[in-house]
């Protein structure tokens, strides 16, 4: 019963706020025409003045850009609100959200490219820190990992390493860093190398893991879909499973 009212109340709540949201920005949008208008006579005298209802192509897309972006965080904490309702772990969290927002996208062919491109740095510095974060958990405090992961066109390369430390190793925006021209070559040449040929037109890019003393070294290629948080579950259970077999 609780849950149920603190439902409706939030849904309350977020329906004022998405008419609050909308209507502020449709009256900005308004006060940047007039104000437009009074610079420019052509659009003073032009049809466009007279019916507001016309919309030009840029400020379609700016509706657009605005909608999408208001959706999703809605969404978001829509989604955030029914977890903390039902207590609903993080990791199930972490695996439905990327679901939905990343690999849904593999049964969509047109869309395909969004999980398919380069990821961003920050995506990137979410999934070294989880990776740590599960590797961490499995040590219990009897060992701490470093986590940096060096990026290019070609290739990605994130390398683990257990420490001495006796406290969890910060990651920040210095642990992710764009390779300089040499490492840049070198991993290209790795990436062409990992590269099998199936067919004429058909080629399957493998990844690597090396396992260097206390250090691992992982190399997969720069999509999206290989680089996020929920992949870095898997890499921690594998990088886990590999040193439990060979110990």
């Amino acid at each position: 019963m609780k849950q149920a009212k603190e439902l409706a109340d939030f849904h309350r709540e977020l329906v004022e706020r998405e008419r609050r949201d909308k209507t502020h920005f449709i009256s900005d949008l308004l006060k940047r025409r007039k104000i437009f208008g009074q610079f420019n006579t052509a659009e003073i005298n032009s049809p466009l003045s007279k019916n507001t209802k016309i919309l030009t192509s840029r400020e379609k897309q700016e509706i657009d850009n605005f909608v999408r972006g208001n959706n999703e965080e809605l969404q978001r904490d829509i989604d955030n609100i029914v977890n903390d309702l039902l207590e609903i772990p993080e990791d199930i969290k972490i695996l439905a959200n990327e679901f939905i927002q990343i690999r849904l996208f593999l049964d969509k062919p047109s869309v395909r490219e969004k999980i398919t491109r380069k990821p961003a740095e920050e995506i990137l510095l979410a999934y070294a820190r989880q990776l740590q974060k599960e590797l961490d958990n499995f040590t219990t405090g009897t060992a701490y990992h470093r986590v940096n992961i060096t990026h290019s066109n070609d290739l990605i390369q994130c390398v683990v390493e257990i420490t001495k430390e006796n406290v969890p190793i910060m990651i920040d925006e210095d642990s992710i860093k764009s390779g300089d021209l040499t490492t840049a070559r070198l991993l290209e040449r790795l990436s062409q190398s990992l590269r099998q040929r199936v067919s004429q037109w058909v080629y399957v890019q493998r990844g690597l893991r090396l396992y260097d003393g206390p250090k691992v070294h992982i190399y997969k290629a720069p999509r999206l879909v290989d680089w996020t948080r929920t992949q870095a579950m898997d890499d921690a259970a594998d990088i886990i499973g590999q040193v439990i077999t060979s110990t």
